[in-house]
């Protein structure tokens, strides 16, 4: 450090520089610390939005009853409350070939190829015991129910053999399905029904996930339910995208500020 040489002004200039950039810095940090305040109140937001959607229906003026289960709650009158196992069933398919495309869950955009992940995993060196996923299918990541880490696949391919496999056993609406498992009162019951010694290293295995309850309205009213939430899930996202693009540039904005008037390239008048 001590053979680096760097330009260095009088010091009153550099006491100058110091109190300018403070002062300049300060308001930039206070615009980013309020947009990421505010990418929070969007994510809240979102969040309520899928649960209220999921749980009570899109019509405020349907008449309510009591669903008989606690953590659930009141439902609409016209909803089921049945056990996950009367909904879904897993799949035991495993590949024969390990030739499939191998697919990774990922929290932010699902089910996708491996091979499009930000960071690729790994591969594993034999793809002979994994399981089989269809198109349609729900992909869950045993290891990560706390997270409610499930997925509609929208490819065929092969998972690992740590992840579940299920497919619906009448015509109710996987997507549907897979918003109601990302609510905050269905991951609780999934880390209450979880087995292991630690978060992180627990599972919900199959038979618990399936003794689970779960309300459900028509099998007409779900692909409405699910339509209207991808289309203000896509509008919310894309506030959020904005601000995130917000903070980026004013980040890269506060770098260049410093660069500029520390190395001279710009005086304070």
């Amino acid at each position: 450090m001590r053979e680096f040489a760097i330009p260095v002004p009088p010091l009153p200039e550099q006491e100058k520089i110091s109190d300018f950039l403070d002062s300049r810095v300060n308001e930039i940090d206070k615009i980013i610390s309020e947009t990421k305040a505010s990418i929070e109140n969007y994510k809240e937001y979102k969040q309520s939005v899928i649960t209220e959607a999921v749980t009570k229906g899109l019509d405020k003026n349907v008449p309510m009853k009591d669903s008989g289960i606690e953590w659930i709650g009141s439902i609409p009158f016209n909803w089921e409350i049945k056990r996950i196992k009367y909904v879904l069933s897993e799949s035991g398919e495993r590949t024969q070939t390990g030739e499939e495309e191998p697919l990774s869950m990922s929290q932010k955009f699902g089910l996708i190829p491996t091979k499009e992940m930000d960071i690729v995993p790994n591969m594993a060196s034999s793809f002979s015991n994994c399981k089989i996923v269809h198109k349609n299918d729900l992909v869950f990541n045993k290891l990560k129910a706390h997270l409610g880490v499930f997925a509609k696949s929208n490819y065929n391919g092969l998972v690992s053999p740590d992840y579940a496999v299920y497919q619906p056993k009448g015509n109710d609406d996987i997507r549907f399905l897979e918003f109601v498992f990302k609510t905050p009162q269905y991951i609780s019951q999934f880390i209450k029904y979880s087995k292991g010694v630690a978060q992180g290293l627990t599972r919900l295995y199959t038979e618990e996930f399936f003794s689970i309850f779960i309300a459900l309205p028509s099998v007409e009213e779900q692909p409405k339910i699910t339509e209207y939430l991808d289309n203000k899930c896509i509008e919310i996202d894309n506030l959020i995208s904005e601000k995130e693009k917000l903070i980026t540039n004013l980040e890269e904005y506060k770098k260049s500020l410093i660069y500029e008037y520390v190395t001279g390239k710009k005086v304070i008048e």
